[in-house]
């Protein structure tokens, strides 16, 4: 899984060969985190950023200013956030950032259709637009039924819910993602699996008991759970408490995937 700032986190099970789907659930009383602008404003500030400081990691007070505001406020850093959501920015040394690799691929890719490619990775990259447009893989519902879902089935608000779908069906438009367009992008199986990567799972809701051991690697741990299930959580950089916080939300919806498939095959058993 791909979490904020860019950094990857690779979870290993040893009696788990399924792959996760990318989803948030939403803590109580506010909804899962999504970026705040849609992708189409999130490419204008980072074009505005890379153009004043080419790949340079600066502060996200100068990030903010380059996006048109005059300090670092709520708004402004909901802003540079968002940059981090879509994977336009990422973190640098210490509290600095920096444009991202893609982010340079997407301003200065002059093939039309392959930048189309980059802005379509970019616009799914948020986990919760992931959940959604994987849960609704022939296409999107009515804007009554999607806001029941987000609501009841993801721990929106009714207003974040409102909000979300509006980003989400401009994001829609802007990338040209139909129904097959996203499907790919949004169901890991089909993915292409990256030279040298390990692969991403979860874990399947068993308790985790034992505390972690060992580091088989840099920033690495390793636990076992009470079933004998080896996990090791694998980071590229060090984790933050709120990339932390973004893995126990990854956890807590992926358990409830593996529950849905579960009842999935008793309800409807292969045939013989």
């Amino acid at each position: 899984m791909t979490i904020g700032g860019g950094s990857a986190i690779f979870l290993r099970m040893a009696n788990d060969s399924d792959t996760p789907t990318d989803e948030f659930r939403g803590k109580k009383g506010r909804s899962p985190n999504y970026p705040s602008v849609n992708l189409e404003t999130a490419i204008k500030w980072i074009r505005s950023v890379y153009e004043s400081e080419k790949r340079t990691a600066t502060t996200p007070l100068i990030v903010a200013q380059r996006c048109g505001f005059g300090g670092l406020s709520g708004p402004s850093r909901g802003a540079v956030s968002a940059l981090k959501k879509y994977g336009l920015l990422v973190d640098a040394d210490g509290d600095r950032i920096k444009v991202s690799d893609e982010a340079v691929k997407l301003l200065l890719q002059p093939d039309e259709a392959e930048r189309l490619k980059i802005v379509r990775s970019v616009a799914v990259r948020p986990p919760v637009v992931r959940d959604v447009l994987a849960t609704f893989s022939d296409g999107l519902p009515s804007s009554d039924t999607l806001r029941y879902h987000l609501v009841t089935e993801l721990g929106f608000t009714e207003d974040g819910a409102t909000t979300f779908i509006k980003l989400l069906l401009e994001n829609i438009s802007f990338a040209k993602l139909d129904p097959g367009a996203y499907t790919a992008l949004v169901n890991p199986a089909a993915q292409p699996e990256e030279s040298g990567a390990k692969t991403a799972v979860s874990t399947t809701g068993a308790a985790m008991q034992q505390r972690p051991t060992a580091p088989v690697g840099t920033n690495s741990v390793r636990y076992e759970l009470s079933d004998g299930t080896l996990i090791v959580i694998d980071p590229t950089k060090p984790l933050t408490a709120e990339t932390i916080d973004e893995v126990i939300d990854y956890l807590t919806v992926y358990r409830k995937v593996l529950s849905k498939r579960s009842q999935a095959v008793i309800q409807d058993p292969p045939k013989e």
